[in-house]
């Protein structure tokens, strides 16, 4: 008899243990490599006529909220907003980053909520 619970109880807690791994919630990346090869077509797409441009100039994309965080930090010197809603930033000391905002013109309302000075930012 107690053979057949311990064997009964192995068999349950075998079943309830899962072998395979689970899998995570894809977190999205912070920084991302424009030449990395996991981008998909529609992002590169979504880059419009910038597109070459983008590429060639090896920016780092960054999520819109991890943009923010470098913009605060105020080590930047300008960049672009462009009508696909894409947005360069150029750092002082030469990185140059990729974001997309949610909205057009939302750069322009986060660098004023913030204080932020907006000289050598255009727009397209």
């Amino acid at each position: 008899m107690k053979t057949l619970v311990v064997i009964l109880v192995f068999v349950c807690l075998a079943g309830c243990s899962d072998s395979k791994p689970k899998k995570s919630a894809k977190t999205p990346h912070a920084h991302i490599a424009i030449n990395d090869p996991n981008l998909s077509i529609n992002l590169f797409a979504s880059w419009g006529n910038q597109k070459e441009f983008f590429i060639k100039e090896g920016f780092e994309i960054l999520e819109w909220d991890t943009a923010k965080l470098e913009l605060i930090k105020g080590d930047y010197r300008g960049g672009k907003q462009y009508h696909t809603g894409w947005l360069t930033i150029y750092m002082n000391d030469d990185r140059k980053y990729l974001t997309k905002q949610p909205q057009i013109d939302i750069f322009f309302e986060f660098m004023k909520e913030s204080n932020l000075s907006t000289k050598g930012f255009g727009t397209e």
